[in-house]
């Protein structure tokens, strides 16, 4: 999902970035860990293993995705057959964010109400909802 929003934890900030070309979904995660907070968990573990850990749950949790969107559910949407679960997990739902361009400008501020099916992003703003396509905007906390 292009422009999706970076995920901060006390463990790691995770961002990513894709889209759709010839061959298909594409998609880029970045993970910055923090090691310190790894290391209070008992987790130690060269950098490469480490790599090789994240690279394998990525990819497994986005194969798992792959199969249900080309369920009859996932025809509904995109993000139809997991927003449930991604709702879960978004840290920014109900906080202030901003709605910033690929060329970094914003275009609104406000509260971060949630995402369709389509991925495309509500902001709760002093003039009411807006919504803006994953293609056209990074959400970023406040």
């Amino acid at each position: 999902m292009c422009g999706a929003p970076a995920f901060e934890t006390s463990l790691a900030r995770v961002a990513v970035n894709g889209g759709a070309g010839a061959a298909g979904m594409f998609a880029a995660v970045t993970v910055d860990i923090e090691r310190a907070a790894l290391g209070e968990l008992g987790v130690d573990m060269a950098d490469e293993v480490l790599v090789e850990a994240l690279a394998t749950a990525v990819l497994t949790r986005v194969d798992t995705w792959a199969v249900a969107a080309n369920t009859p559910q996932g025809a509904a949407g995109p993000l139809a057959p997991v927003l449930g679960e991604y709702f879960d997990m978004v840290p920014l739902l109900g906080r202030q964010v901003a709605a910033v361009s690929p060329n970094g400008l914003p275009l609104a501020v406000g509260v971060f109400a949630g995402l369709d099916i389509w991925g495309r992003a509500t902001i709760k703003t002093g003039a009411g909802e807006q919504e803006f396509p994953p293609e056209a905007v990074r959400i970023r906390g406040l």
